[in-house]
């Protein structure tokens, strides 16, 4: 009755985690052809512990009808697994505290948000571990802005002069889609021009970020006699003396703080100083498909979309959805974690629906992890020309360093052979990497990749 997580009738689920390190998430699975009322979806653990899921919507597909939940993952397995059960309790289940919604505030225990009803923006942003209010006074973060660029050649590949700009601060309406106890969305809706925009805006228990998904139904057209229409969202934070950093391919770079649109992959950090005081804060900015940023004095600005019309006259046009968040920050916060932000918004935890059978593997599962924090994990492949398994590390924080990697016995043997590659695979001079029982040690340069091949 346990090889599923939990009881027969119970449907089972493998909860995937894709990064090197333990983490903590909200889970989303669905529940087909089961009559589930809302306050007796069981969650059980492998361990046994049985507790309350958030149904978050039902519906219907080619005949049959399911339920969607939400549920709590701890400490899951660096690259690893766990069993979970979802089934039909026999009494109503009471939730535990967790994230909540009151009109249009959310809130868990790691952050306090509220939502302009006229704007659809956040009004305050409060961060309860540093007791810092990251909104500045009379400003909005996460606010649309609507621009307009002069009629220019090379539209596609340039940004021209910006001759209209208008900040979209009247016309949302709101609603409560989500209210906890582990998930909590405030979702606002507006139209401007011939487009229509809705953000859904969350919190989750656990986790300490604000999470945004911006849909579009983007219908701007450029064109030479009327310019390059752009949408860009604004992110001002209350710091002083801020300090941007930029990530880039096995690293980050700093640039300043001048207002110029550069590239960045997953995330951008701006860090200063508490205004009035000494204490570090920060904010980083992380999404799933943007590229643009900018950032001038204490706001940060991701470019979203641009009509351009030369070579494409529609290049933009139709349904988009943008998923970004903001994870802010503290004292103990640098460029390790940052990647680790983003790593993990754009590599969720994965949700398998499985069935009940007998099996050898356990319930639970790590099979890779990497320390200490600074060393971050790049790939693991199996090697070109043979059986053997290359593992490429990064250093992220300008510290030559020894990593160490534990690999669970079913990937790599205790005690394999390791040797150091190039990128190309191919035996180097450095002799650091070895293996000692499950865990493979080698020195990675500061700022540097190091590949090793093991087997």
């Amino acid at each position: 009755s346990t090889l599923s997580g939990g009881g027969v009738s119970a449907e089972p689920f493998l909860v995937f985690n894709p990064n090197p390190w333990e983490r903590d998430d909200v889970v989303t699975a669905k529940i087909w052809d089961r009559d589930i009322p809302e306050d007796m979806v069981a969650v059980r653990t492998p361990q046994g512990r049985e507790f309350a899921g958030q149904v978050v919507g039902k519906g219907k597909y080619w005949g049959h009808e399911f339920v969607t939940v939400v549920f709590p993952v701890e400490k899951l397995p660096p690259v690893g697994y766990r069993i979970y059960s979802v089934s039909r309790s026999y009494s109503p289940l009471i939730p535990p505290e967790g994230v909540r919604v009151d009109d249009n505030v959310m809130e868990n225990q790691f952050l306090r948000i509220e939502i302009d009803q006229e704007s659809g923006a956040v009004s305050s942003l409060f961060d309860k571990r540093t007791g810092h209010e990251f909104v500045p006074e009379g400003k909005r973060l996460g606010l649309l802005e609507w621009l307009l660029e002069a009629p220019h050649g090379m539209t596609a590949w340039e940004i021209g002069q910006i001759v209209e700009r208008m900040d979209l601060t009247q016309g949302a309406t709101t609603e409560v889609i989500h209210k906890g106890p582990y998930l909590a969305t405030i979702r606002t809706n507006r139209r401007f021009r011939n487009s229509r925009f809705t953000m859904d805006i969350s919190l989750k228990t656990g986790v300490p970020r604000v999470e945004f998904v911006l849909r579009i139904e983007w219908l701007e057209r450029g064109g030479p006699d009327y310019g390059v229409p752009m949408l860009k969202i604004r992110f001002p934070v209350a710091l002083e003396k801020g300090k941007p950093l930029f990530e880039i391919p096995f690293g980050h770079i700093q640039r300043p703080a001048n207002g110029e649109e550069v590239p960045a992959l997953r995330w951008v950090d701006l860090s200063g100083k508490r205004p009035g005081g000494q204490e570090k804060v920060g904010v980083t900015l992380v999404n799933d498909c943007k590229y643009g940023h900018s950032v001038r004095g204490d706001e940060i600005k991701l470019t979203l979309l641009r009509s351009s019309y030369d070579p494409d006259p529609l290049p933009e046009l139709g349904n988009h959805e943008i998923k970004f968040a903001l994870v802010p920050h503290g004292e103990d916060w640098g460029p390790s974690d940052a990647t680790k932000a983003g790593c993990e918004f754009n590599h969720p935890t994965e949700v398998i629906a499985t069935d009940v059978h007998k099996g050898v593997l356990p319930k639970e599962r790590g099979f890779l992890s990497v320390s200490p924090s600074n060393v971050l994990l790049s790939g693991v492949k199996k090697a070109e020309d043979d059986d053997g398994l290359i593992i490429r590390l990064y250093e992220t924080e300008g510290r030559q360093t020894e990593a160490r990697v534990h690999f669970d016995p079913s990937l790599v043997k205790p005690d394999s052979s390791a040797v150091e590659v190039d990128l190309l695979e191919r035996v180097i001079s450095e002799r650091t990497a070895k293996m000692e029982g499950e865990i493979l040690k080698v020195m990675v340069p500061a700022f540097g990749i190091t590949s090793v091949k093991i087997g």
